[in-house]
């Protein structure tokens, strides 16, 4: 049954048919957002700081959450791949360490949905779970960064997603869910995943890469990082039609390309890109950035926006759908 309703949502995709989500739905996911986002933004996790307490308290959350959802631990058998993280960066930014250390032990945490057409690729689902500790300055009241919108946003909505489609069924291509370490140093655990990945580059015929996605309301259009760089753009043009939105593509956007995980993948020749809501305005992120960006007040409050975070955590489980079916997007289609 779970899988007759995923080729079912897959051909009206395909097809344009437009796929309705009422409001108590859109509702529900942002309760399930919260959740986590709250949760992983505690003063307990410390900011995740790869290497803390707070990085093994932060990975044991993902997993266990992957693993009750029935995902299959995603690397070689291994919910994680273990990732070194040089401190450079880190000092660079004036983040705490203790003195002599020169590398952080992380790891990655990586889930795969298997698919049910044996050799068809797969599609990867990127968030990474990293983020500074006590970042703030030495003589301020509250120094920890706790990292509410980057990125325990787009964890939360990584999870939601990968529990939406191990409801749902599986799709016929592999789903690998993958959350990185060491954004902040330098996109490092993701050119770990890149340099080691669980299936041969070549196979994944699309990535998608989830960054701060709370901060713009419901209703905003659609963003793509990426967009003309990678032959999805058709597919997701169908699938944003699909579900209501709007797209939003401008030049200016292309600027975060680089300072996002996907950006690695992109550079070893896998089409990825990242599809938010929140880098459609320039008034939106610029006002986090200004504001919260790497300080403690990117803490779990009313600056967490849900409503946009929401509809782009659906619209990802829809192309999720689109591009691991090999009917909606069979390999080469541009």
């Amino acid at each position: 049954m779970r899988r007759t309703i995923a080729v079912l949502l897959a051909l009206a995709l395909a097809s344009c048919t437009t796929v309705t989500r009422d409001a108590g739905e859109l509702a529900l996911v942002r309760t399930a957002l919260g959740g986590h986002i709250a949760e992983l933004s505690r003063a307990e996790y410390g900011g995740r700081l790869p290497g803390s307490e707070g990085d093994r308290k932060t990975r044991a959350y993902i997993v266990s959450a992957l693993r009750s959802y029935g995902l299959d631990a995603g690397m070689r058998g291994s919910w994680e791949q273990p990732v070194e993280i040089p401190v450079e960066r880190y000092r660079q930014m004036g983040i705490d360490l203790p003195e002599g250390v020169e590398t952080l032990s992380s790891a990655n945490v990586v889930a795969r949905l298997p698919g049910t057409q044996i050799g068809s690729g797969a599609v990867v689902l990127t968030a990474h779970w990293d983020h500074l500790g006590n970042c703030g300055p030495p003589a301020a009241p509250d120094r920890l960064c706790n990292g509410a919108v980057d990125n325990a946003s787009g964890v939360a909505a990584l999870l939601e997603i990968a529990r939406r489609m191990a409801e749902g069924g599986p799709a016929e291509r592999d789903i690998y869910f993958v959350a990185t370490t060491g954004e902040e140093a330098g996109l490092v655990g993701a050119r770990a995943f890149a340099e080691d990945p669980p299936t041969p580059l070549p196979t994944i015929v699309a990535a998608f890469n989830l960054d701060s996605t709370a901060i713009a309301p419901e209703g905003t259009p659609v963003a793509v990082l990426g967009w003309g760089q990678t032959a999805l753009d058709k597919g997701i043009e169908q699938v944003v039609e699909a579900a209501g939105r709007r797209l939003s593509i401008r030049p200016q956007q292309e600027r975060w390309v680089p300072r996002q995980d996907g950006y690695v993948l992109l550079r070893r020749d896998v089409p990825s890109v990242l599809v938010s809501s929140s880098f459609a305005s320039d008034a939106v992120i610029n006002s986090f950035v200004d504001t919260h960006y790497h300080r403690a007040t990117d803490e779990w409050g009313d600056h967490v926006e849900l409503g946009g975070a929401a509809q782009d955590t659906l619209l990802h489980v829809d192309l999720l759908r689109h591009f691991g079916s090999t009917t909606s997007y069979p390999v080469g289609d541009d």
